[in-house]
């Protein structure tokens, strides 16, 4: 409230949306400002209160209590056609049922960026006789991101709101692209409007921003329409075309073109074209310099605001292929993206020529993707929880025979919130097809490039796929580059002890072994000389390798450090899990990690082997900094020094890998706390030893090394 004085009258109450999105977590400085009186200050600026933001640029007029004019949709603003109209949407609020576009894509005349609704302000007009009208925002006047949508319907009842068009951005490469105002300015083009039917006109601020804007409505209209073009024709007489429209490289968005020397499996970006018109679209050979003598042409018309994708597919030779005819197969109601960042928009697309006729499926939801999909054929977009988990199992039609099946790892691509074609692309018999590329599955985003496959899954990729270890220390090798995380993997507990925890518990990357237990003690190491990836490594018993919570961890390993002194990376970056208890002739798991998500993944070799173990060992109540040196040695003595003994020390047994007691040095009336003792060891031959230090019925045990 701001009052004359205190106590005194009421000038007018202001609303500041500090809950906004758009405020959170900034500073803001309110002012007052202006005149109470302008006509007797030269007739100036009326008081307000107004917002200065952490940035510069135009100061926010702040709503003042009970002005919410044009809040509603049945309260719009009547904008006639060939005028403008200055309007704010501080302070306003969204109606229970409000509709808004799909969000994902900011520059389609179908879309905004994103769709929560958070400040709408609402406006009408009737549409001229000729149907065509075009909606901007791009103004001096203008100083927020604005977005817009225009619906036909009924006022008082959302449900029969039907959305003509909608824009967020113009495109940096539309020669209609704004730059006045504050950046982001909307420019909608509509055709084919019922002429005298009055359309609802909503517009928000991107991402909660809100202000002042001037939006104006000019009869006339040139409608546009998005295109992208997929390169899958896979004879090698198309192996790198040019594709042009109207004989033109048309510009070609944000991020560039790709249609001038287009490379098989690479698409362009969603390309702004005229609607409601023929396009001319011709395929010459690469390095072409005009439209003669294309390879291919073809005439489409586009409708107005659509979204559509073309794909180059089929066979330009006459020979050397078993033959499908060349097109460019136009697929309508395409889509650029999804806004939220958690789902994944697939298109599935049967590119391959001599291709079978195939069902896809997914194997962990057991959701069937296409039915009887041959060539050429398309589905509508299927909408995913962005995740690594999906199997996708690609079977003859009709029956349970497998040709092959792929792991869509739609996180580690990073396609959160994007809308991807995934094509069935390749030859299904090379050798019948001039030995041309080998059938996949290749996917391409939303913004042009190279196409991405998604590989045939690691068989170890997932606990119950693990592969069985042997158990007498041979070494096998192992990979984890393309392997996923499962969302709700075990990990080891955070910690940087030499044993029994990882430094980084997120399970990056894993794959899984398992080994049968031919000792109560066993040594899982990576320390070897063709190790290069930074591993670590956890051992689990369990009862169900399905179901995460019946494992239960018997050890873990991250760093090796000094004991491990081979490899091809950083060897102390190699990990040896020690562990003792384990049940003779039992499964155990072995989870084998990168480091972390900024590790990259590679490969690594791995082994199994029995170590000598002690029933009763309680090394860290009874004995503590027990350590031998030099170990490995050479020499005929070693120093064998421990801390904090507290209890007497009776005896330093030495065994030999087999568990046989082959020297013993007994004590008597020894008090407790530090020690440190001389060993000989001159008449031990090569090998690995055990030397146990015996308190007081406890006994803790080191391995030693002998090499002469």
């Amino acid at each position: 409230e701001v009052v004359t004085n205190p106590g005194g009258d009421l000038v007018n109450t202001y609303i500041a949306p500090a809950q906004s999105d758009y405020w959170g977590g900034s500073g803001y400085t309110i002012v007052a400002s202006g005149f109470v009186d302008p006509s007797q200050n030269s007739d100036g600026a009326s008081f307000g209160l107004w917002a200065a933001g952490p940035y510069g640029g135009s100061l926010q007029p702040l709503a003042t209590l009970g002005n919410f004019e044009y809040d509603n949709v049945c309260d719009a603003a009547a904008v006639a056609i060939g005028s403008s109209i200055n309007l704010s949407n501080t302070g306003l609020t969204v109606e229970a049922g409000e509709p808004s576009p799909d969000g994902g894509s900011c520059y389609t005349t179908t879309t905004w960026c994103e769709n929560v609704l958070s400040n709408t302000i609402w406006m009408k007009f009737v549409a001229p006789t000729s149907g065509d009208v075009t909606l901007t925002t791009c103004s001096e006047s203008t100083n927020f991101n604005t977005q817009l949508a225009v619906y036909s319907g009924t006022c008082s009842d959302f449900s029969t709101f039907v959305q003509v068009g909608a824009n967020d951005d113009t495109d940096f490469n539309d020669p209609d692209y704004c730059d006045l105002g504050a950046y982001g300015g909307s420019r909608l083009p509509l055709c084919g409007l019922v002429s005298g039917a009055t359309y609802y006109i909503q517009l928000d601020g991107t991402y909660v921003n809100f202000g002042n804007f001037e939006l104006s409505i000019e009869e006339g209209s040139t409608c546009k329409a998005r295109i992208k073009v997929i390169h899958n024709s896979a004879d090698l007489a198309a192996a790198v075309v040019d594709v042009r429209v109207n004989g033109e490289f048309p510009d070609a968005g944000f991020f560039g073109g790709y249609l001038d020397d287009m490379e098989f499996r690479s698409s362009s970006d969603f390309i702004t074209v005229d609607a409601e018109t023929p396009l001319t679209i011709t395929v010459n050979s690469a390095d072409s310099e005009d439209d003669n003598s294309p390879l291919f042409t073809k005439i489409v018309t586009l409708a107005p605001n659509s979204t559509n994708i073309i794909i180059a597919e089929g066979i330009i030779s006459t020979g050397g292929y078993v033959p499908a005819i060349f097109d460019l197969n136009l697929v309508s109601n395409a889509k650029e993206g999804n806004f939220f960042g958690t789902e994944t928009d697939v298109l599935f697309y049967h590119g391959c020529t001599d291709g079978f006729s195939v069902d896809l499926k997914e194997l962990g939801t057991n959701q069937t993707l296409a039915s009887s999909f041959q060539f050429r054929d398309t589905t509508g977009y299927v909408t995913l929880p962005t995740s690594d988990n999906y199997l996708v199992q690609i079977n003859l039609a009709g029956t349970s025979l497998a040709l092959d099946s792929v792991q869509a790892a739609l996180t580690s691509y990073n396609l959160g919130g994007a809308a991807i074609t995934l094509c069935y692309s390749g030859f299904q018999e090379p050798i019948n097809n001039s030995n041309g590329p080998e059938l996949g599955m290749w996917f391409a985003r939303s913004y042009g490039g190279a196409m991405q496959q998604f590989i045939s899954p690691i068989q170890n990729d997932l606990p119950c796929g693990a592969i069985l270890l042997p158990n007498d220390g041979s070494i096998v090798s192992g990979n984890n580059t393309g392997a996923t995380t499962d969302s709700a993997e075990v990990y080891a507990p955070q910690g940087f002890e030499p044993q029994g925890n990882w430094g980084n518990i997120d399970p990056v990357k894993s794959v899984w072994y398992k080994f049968v237990a031919p000792s109560v003690g066993v040594e899982v190491s990576t320390c070897h000389e063709n190790t290069i990836l930074d591993t670590k490594i956890a051992i689990w018993e369990y009862t169900d390798c399905g179901s995460y919570a019946t494992y239960n961890l018997k050890g873990a390993q991250d760093d090796a450090g000094s004991n491990c002194t081979v490899g091809l990376g950083f060897p102390g970056f190699s990990s040896i899990a020690d562990m003792c208890g384990l049940t003779v002739g039992q499964t155990y798991l072995v989870q084998v990690c990168s480091y972390g998500s900024f590790t990259t993944p590679g490969a690594f070799d791995i082994s199994i082997d029995s170590i000598f173990c002690v029933v009763g060992l309680d090394e860290t109540k009874n004995i503590s900094n027990f350590k031998i040196y030099p170990n490995p040695t050479n020499g005929t003595e070693v120093t064998v020094e421990c801390a904090n003994a507290k209890n007497s020390l009776t005896a330093i047994e030495i065994l030999d890998g087999t568990g046989k007691l082959v020297k013993s040095y007994n004590y008597k009336n020894m008090a407790a706390g530090n020690f440190k003792q001389q060993l000989d060891v001159a008449n031990l031959t090569n090998g690995l030893y055990f030397v146990n230090l015996v308190s007081n019925g406890k006994i803790a045990s080191t391995k030693l090394q002998i090499i002469k």
